[in-house]
């Protein structure tokens, strides 16, 4: 696995997983704003709220809107054992 991240980054290493672990290929797509505008338009256009919806949130997570400067609440949290991202994932998805 680290060698997929590696050569291809987290995203690439993310998708690997989850096939892996749901045994479904997933349909990946890359946008920039416009494209996010664009068919932000289009959805508003035809009328389709969820997809409305799916892409207003996405533009604000490009925009920033979910940025934190410290994310790390391990110092709140008392016996905290972290674990490696694949591990929680493959705990989550395969119960």
């Amino acid at each position: 696995m680290r060698n997929v991240y590696n050569r291809f980054g987290p995203a690439v290493l993310l998708t690997v997983i989850c096939i892996g672990i749901i045994g479904v290929p997933f349909q990946r797509a890359i946008h920039t704003l416009e494209t996010l505008q664009t068919s932000l338009s289009y959805a508003v256009a035809t009328g389709n709220v969820p997809q409305q919806w799916r892409l207003r949130h996405l533009i604000a997570t490009l925009s920033g809107r979910y940025d934190f400067s410290d994310a790390n609440l391990n110092s709140q949290v008392v016996n905290i054992q972290p674990k490696r991202f694949g591990e929680w994932l493959y705990a989550a998805w395969s119960s």
